[in-house]
């Protein structure tokens, strides 16, 4: 009986709280101590009543109305299986693809290209190396693929170096290729001013952790160094 009581209680104050308004002081208040050093949030209603869902760019929080509770996803739709966390991860990423000059990217066009897709890449990564070598086939199929240069060893790592090589050479698109086929290249000025911290910042802010890491152009993640059949297939979903 008194287990009963207890579960009934539970059950009336989640009531309530699904029951409530979302209260903007109490969920900035919450959010401002939580992530002190974080900028203004998103705050928008969620799929679930007494929630509202947070976004901080890529990060997507869950926050009771009252800000007493924070959830770190994913949700769930039962009803459909979709993912909805994702799916505004996703909105996230493509609004930052959006905002990135193409003209701060290594580009493999297509020609004529019907899609594009960015990847995240390293030049010392097996599967990225595997993924460079197939990307005549994703050309020849339509797909514009550009570069996010990201050396998983760090800034000042042999693959850090590399990576600054190719992008100071007089053509970075080229000494990539030669670089991911393990071959030398000796026209790079390393005094020049490169992008490739500038790529590691915009690979974080995709949430990219592994290479390679595709990204279609309505912002959906593909891991791994996947054939242009399958990534024809995902980008025939959207």
């Amino acid at each position: 009986m008194k287990h009963l009581l207890t579960l009934l209680l539970a059950f009336s104050a989640l009531a309530s709280v699904a029951r409530a308004a979302p209260d903007p002081q109490a969920l900035e208040a919450a959010l401002a101590e939580l992530f002190p050093n974080y900028p203004a949030p998103v705050i928008t209603p969620s799929a679930v009543d007494g929630m509202s869902e947070v976004a901080f760019g890529t990060q997507v929080f869950y926050v009771s109305n009252d800000g007493r509770y924070l959830l770190g996803g994913p949700l769930i739709s039962v009803a459909d299986r979709e993912n909805l966390t994702e799916a505004r991860m996703a909105v996230a990423r493509r609004d930052i693809l959006e905002d990135t000059a193409e003209a701060s990217l290594y580009r493999y066009p297509a020609a004529p290209a019907k899609h594009r897709v960015t990847v995240v890449t390293d030049i010392d990564c097996p599967y990225c190396r595997r993924l460079h070598q197939d990307l005549a086939s994703y050309r020849e199929a339509g797909i514009d693929v550009s570069y996010v240069m990201l050396p998983r060893s760090g800034k000042g790592s042999g693959s850090y170096r590399k990576a600054v090589a190719a992008a100071c050479s007089k053509d970075p698109e080229a000494s990539i290729t030669a670089a991911m086929n393990g071959e030398e290249f000796a026209d790079a000025d390393a005094s020049c001013e490169h992008p490739i911290d500038e790529h590691i910042a915009l690979a974080r802010r995709l949430g990219a952790s592994n290479t390679p890491t595709l990204y279609l152009e309505d912002g959906r993640m593909l891991l791994g160094a996947k054939p242009v059949e399958e990534v024809l297939a995902a980008i025939a979903q959207e």
